[in-house]
C-alpha cells in the first residue's frame, strides 16, 4: 500500500514507463519482483538499464494502455480486473511479460466460463499463444460433446485437431 501511495504520489519513482504519451512512474525493485520482464530487462545491456526510462510504445509490444496500467496495479496491489472484455488482451500480455500467475488467472476466468459455443475458442487462443490447456479443453469435450459437435466451430475443426480428438482414450 506505501509504495502503492508512492507511486502514485510520484515519490520515490526511479523509472518512468512510456506508452504512447502516457508516462507511468514506478519502483525498479518492486516492478522486478513482481513481473520477470522488468528482471530480465534491467538487467540486460539495453539503455532502459541506465535511462530510467522504458518506452513500450514499439510494435514489439503492442498492448492497450489499459493492460500495462492495469499489470503495473497488480504489481502494486496484487489485484487486477479481468472480464470477458479484457481476458484475451490481459493472457497476451501476461505472456509478453511472463507473469505466470496472471497467465493462469485468466485461463481459469476463460476456463469457468467455457460453453459449448466458445470452448474451441478457448484452445485455438490457447495455442496460438503457447499456453497448454489441452487437458481441461478435452474435459469439458468429453462432458458436452454432443453440444460442442454442433458448433460451427467443431464443423470447421481441421482433420489433425478431429484426430487428435479421437484418438485420445
Amino acid at each position: 500500500k506505501e509504495m502503492a501511495d508512492q507511486r502514485v504520489e510520484e515519490k520515490t519513482c526511479d523509472v518512468t514507463i512510456i506508452i504512447g504519451e502516457k508516462r507511468l512512474n514506478g519502483h525498479k525493485d518492486l516492478l522486478c519482483s513482481r513481473i520477470p520482464f522488468f528482471t530480465v530487462l534491467f538487467n540486460s545491456n539495453m539503455s532502459e538499464c541506465t535511462s530510467g526510462e522504458i518506452n513500450l510504445s514499439s510494435n514489439l509490444c503492442a498492448f492497450e494502455l489499459t493492460v500495462i496500467e492495469g499489470f503495473l496495479d497488480y504489481a502494486y496491489t496484487g489485484r487486477l480486473t479481468i472480464s470477458e472484455d479484457n481476458v484475451q488482451d490481459l493472457m497476451m500480455g501476461a505472456v509478453y511479460f511472463s507473469i505466470d500467475l496472471v497467465m493462469d488467472e485468466c485461463y481459469r476466468f476463460m476456463i469457468y466460463r467455457a460453453r459449448p459455443d466458445n470452448i474451441l475458442s478457448i484452445m485455438f487462443y490457447c495455442r496460438t499463444i503457447a499456453y497448454n490447456c489441452m487437458d481441461d479443453v478435452f474435459k469439458y469435450i468429453d462432458k458436452n460433446f454432443v453440444p460442442v459437435s454442433f458448433t460451427p466451430e467443431f464443423r470447421d475443426l481441421s482433420v489433425d485437431d478431429l484426430v487428435e480428438f479421437l484418438e485420445r482414450d
